[in-house]
């Protein structure tokens, strides 16, 4: 069998303190990647919108390419500075509540408003809610058995994430995005996403949108083999802006987290 490059990657950052010289390193361009493009529209991109969601101005913003992944673009943390509480505080809140679904509904039964932390409060212990909390979809919801989404399972998506995943879409030249489906993954310091391939969605042509919110970790893409990797190291608040290609069924994924935790000190409010 053909030597899996990509899983002695992944194993090889998923250690603590793992050595990320070879990663991919934005600020220094190569022959091989990565690229700075401009693609943001100033006539479209409006400053207002951008502050309202929480964005510094978009003529700040930088967008890389990947010449040996085509397809996938990456925007380093183009928040303005504390805002992202906002936005995590919405996630582990707000988007765990019914209708939504979460990893939780197995835990804890959940009448009247569907909020699941007054059932939980806690230390943070491994017995608490709080540390169970892995996933929850929002939109379409996503059956982890079958892989699939259906038509007569999906509650509204929430409109302030569909409004910030439109506008950054829009700025790295998707116009016309709707949300229509998101999965919420939630990682503990010691966490990994194993690589995977992605085979659930019907429509190749739409862009995936992923934001990365909290400690930093390395994002680790294939191609059409397990050969080696690309590792691009992700700090708090990047988005991973793809088109078809990447998220083909030949591609692989996966989030390492072996990387020393960084405190947060900066909020805002929005």
């Amino acid at each position: 069998p053909a030597e899996d490059l990509f899983k002695e990657t992944f194993k090889r950052y998923k250690k603590k303190n793992a050595d990320l010289s070879d990663t991919i390193d934005l600020s220094r361009p190569t022959p091989v990647g990565p690229e700075l493009i401009r693609l943001q529209d100033p006539v479209i991109s409006s400053t207002d919108e951008a502050a309202r969601l929480g964005l510094v101005p978009t003529d700040q913003w930088k967008i890389y390419s990947l010449p040996t992944t085509p397809g996938l673009l990456v925007i380093p943390n183009p928040f303005r500075e504390g805002c992202q509480h906002y936005w995590v505080r919405k996630c582990l809140v707000d988007y765990p509540c019914l209708p939504n679904v979460c990893n939780l509904d197995t835990h804890v039964g959940r009448e009247g408003t569907g909020q699941v932390w007054p059932h939980g409060r806690g230390e943070g212990r491994e017995e608490d809610l709080l540390y169970k909390l892995r996933w929850t979809t929002l939109g379409y919801h996503y059956d982890w058995n079958t892989k699939q989404y259906y038509e007569d399972r999906k509650s509204p998506f929430p409109l302030d994430l569909a409004q910030l995943s439109s506008f950054i879409l829009r700025v790295a030249g998707f116009p016309g995005f709707l949300a229509e489906a998101g999965i919420v993954n939630y990682y503990h310091l010691d966490s990994t996403l194993s690589g995977h391939t992605d085979h659930s969605e019907r429509d190749l042509s739409h862009p995936l949108l992923s934001i990365s919110f909290g400690q930093s970790a390395v994002f680790l893409v294939g191609g059409e083999t397990k050969g080696l990797p690309a590792g691009i190291p992700r700090s708090p608040q990047d988005h991973l802006p793809t088109s078809h290609h990447p998220c083909s069924p030949s591609s692989s994924q996966s989030l390492s987290t072996g990387l020393p935790a960084q405190p947060w000190r900066h909020f805002a409010t929005m």
